[in-house]
């Protein structure tokens, strides 16, 4: 009798082992944090520091926890929780701190294309988006809206490309027909839009022009927004075919706004600064050399108001 227990006590502890080693199996490998931290200023003065957000990271990469924290940096605000399989994301959940729960469930093709899209909140399914596909190249993008267990269509997005498979010509069509929204575009450097033309209520752009320096093609794009407004955006691109400037413009050429880029050794972003001229604002974003966000700055006139701070631990 003795052995019989002493046997079934090994079974036990051995199929308990089994099952903590197949759950373990399911929770994904951490390997990485990011703090982000919130630095307020009055008048460019240091006031405070606060953890505003907590972000985990699996061994791809990819995020598999956010948590953002209130002002005090303890109480948590929301968390949102990523799941994957096969390394594509199938769920993202969103919990608040009232309970408030949101939910997206994302479905995909066997080659891997994102084919169907659900959004769930806490009365239940809200919203379907379905994606069609010519090739690899999105066609169709259909939205559609529930009550209780009723579909309503809600709008459908066309695109059209061209022999070189950029897109050529887009629209948006709502529940009742009508076209809310018309692009056509063409390109002058491959893969570099040059021209978009809107439908009656929207016209952007008239022309473009191309000048060198140093024997390299520089290409000014200048975009038209809008019939009433005639406020127009124009871009800069460098001899690398990389965006360097945008700015916004008013009827007498006057710039209401300002992008900045620039880049490192090997081409990525290491700089983003824009300005609004009007509120005399600008943000500065800066990242690391494999891409990530270093920091971000808010100022307002020659103050800095709000920096955030984002650090990267290992957790290997």
């Amino acid at each position: 009798m003795k052995m019989k227990v002493i046997v079934l006590l090994i079974f036990c502890i051995s199929f308990g082992f089994l099952l903590s080693a197949k759950q373990k199996q399911k929770l994904p490998v951490i390997i990485e944090e990011c703090l982000i931290h919130k630095v307020i200023y009055d008048h460019g003065k240091k006031l405070d520091s606060i953890l505003l957000q907590k972000i985990l990271f699996n061994a791809q990469a990819k995020p598999v926890t956010e948590t953002e924290y209130s002002d005090d940096g303890f109480n948590i605000e929301y968390k949102k929780e990523y799941t994957y399989k096969n390394h594509e994301l199938i769920s993202v959940t969103i919990r608040d701190k009232d309970g408030v729960s949101e939910k997206t469930l994302y479905t995909y093709t066997s080659s891997g294309l994102l084919s169907k899209t659900h959004y769930y909140d806490n009365d239940g399914l809200r919203i379907v988006k379905l994606y069609s596909y010519e090739g690899a190249k999105l066609k169709t993008t259909t939205d559609y809206e529930y009550v209780g267990k009723k579909a309503k269509l809600v709008s459908k997005e066309i695109r059209i490309y061209n022999k070189a498979n950029k897109i050529s010509k887009e629209a948006v069509i709502n529940n009742s027909g009508d076209t809310t929204f018309k692009g056509v575009y063409f390109y002058d450097i491959p893969g570099i839009i040059a021209y978009k033309a809107y439908g009656s209520d929207k016209r952007e752009l008239e022309s473009y022009e191309s000048f060198f320096i140093n024997d390299s093609i520089i290409t000014n794009k200048i975009f038209y927004l809008g019939d009433s407004s005639n406020l127009k955006e124009v871009y800069l691109y460098d001899s690398l075919q990389r965006l360097i400037k945008k700015e916004l413009r008013d009827k007498n050429e006057k710039i209401l706004k300002t992008e900045e880029y620039s880049y490192t050794s090997v081409g990525r972003l290491r700089k983003v600064i824009k300005i609004n001229q009007n509120e005399d604002r600008k943000e500065i974003v800066e990242y690391e050399k494999n891409g990530r966000i270093l920091s971000e700055e808010s100022w307002q006139g020659e103050n800095v108001e709000v920096k955030l701070y984002y650090q990267y631990s290992s957790l290997k």
